[in-house]
């Protein structure tokens, strides 16, 4: 019988194997920049799932398959700790309610609030660029969002490509005469509110060119609305590594959170292999409807 070492060394060793075989090189960056900061993703690996690209346990079992220490979490520890470094940022407070709620007052005068202060905390640390600690997390998230219909609106009205306006035109079309039409236009332009104000305080206090702000702005806005989950007492998070999980509706999962760490564990084994998160969209008038999701996440659950 094969040595218990030798069997979990060889298991190990297959695990790395189709990880590395899977693996672009910009989720390569990832994987080795989470490792290095003590991390534990050996179990996972990418995957093509239901909405595109998610994770998968190695062998599809179950138990704790991804854990990663609390200083890698983007949540409201993360915000608090500098936030009144962040540019025009005069007061901070929050985090200490065991909700995760925050508030963020500017040198102008705006608030930001929850999961606006995350968005403000998100788009300082992109404009950082190579400079962030989280710089090998943020460069693995998208570069656009093409299928939300605030982002897209938001953006072409800043002046983007062509590409972007077409792409704009294309959702707005999807929406012209219909009920819903006013619904996302609405959006779109609280997006856009919100966003200038937090980019006129990067210009102004921190000498950010004004367009590269407010597209900034819009980026993490988007990325915050589509990836952030929701950590008990965390509050809104960007989880590296849980963002790339897809939607599931009872999904057989729990959190662990505590003051080292933030851990994915799965209580049951899946034939498919592959990791789910139920992210439990409602609306103010109870289950959300299709357009719901499709507003808030740029995509329609099949369940």
């Amino acid at each position: 019988m094969m040595a218990w070492w030798a069997a979990w060394w060889a298991a190990l060793t297959a695990a790395a194997l189709a990880r590395a075989a899977a693996l672009t090189p910009t989720e390569t960056a990832l994987w080795t920049w989470a490792e290095s900061q003590g991390a534990n993703v050996s179990r996972i690996v990418p995957t093509t799932g239901v909405y595109g690209r998610g994770l998968a346990a190695v062998d599809g079992s179950q138990g704790e398959l991804l854990s990663l220490p609390r200083h890698l979490i983007m949540g409201c520890d993360a915000v608090a700790r500098v936030a009144l470094e962040l540019p025009g940022v005069v007061a901070f407070t929050g985090c200490e309610d065991g909700v995760g709620r925050t508030s963020m007052r500017f040198a102008g005068g705006f608030e930001a609030w929850d999961g606006n202060t995350l968005v403000v905390f998100v788009a300082h640390h992109r404009l950082l660029g190579a400079a962030s600690p989280w710089a090998p997390y943020l460069d693995s998230l998208p570069a656009s969002f093409d299928t939300l219909p605030p982002y897209l609106l938001a953006v072409a009205a800043v002046g983007g490509s062509a590409e972007e306006a077409v792409r704009a035109m294309d959702a707005a079309d999807a929406f012209e005469g219909g009920a819903l039409r006013d619904v996302v236009q609405k959006e779109a332009s609280k997006w856009l509110y919100f966003s200038r104000l937090v980019a006129a305080a990067f210009a102004d206090h921190a000498g950010v060119e004004a367009t590269r702000a407010l597209r900034t702005v819009l980026w993490a806005k988007a990325v915050v609305a589509t990836r952030a989950v929701h950590l008990s007492s965390l509050g809104r998070c960007l989880v590296p590594f849980w963002d790339l999980i897809n939607h599931g509706a009872y999904a057989a999962k729990r959190e662990v959170v505590d003051d080292e760490r933030v851990a994915y564990v799965r209580d049951a084994p899946s034939d498919g292999g592959e990791l789910v998160h139920d992210y439990q969209l409602s609306s103010s008038t109870g289950g959300a409807c299709a357009w719901d999701w499709l507003i808030t996440f740029g995509f329609v659950p099949r369940d």
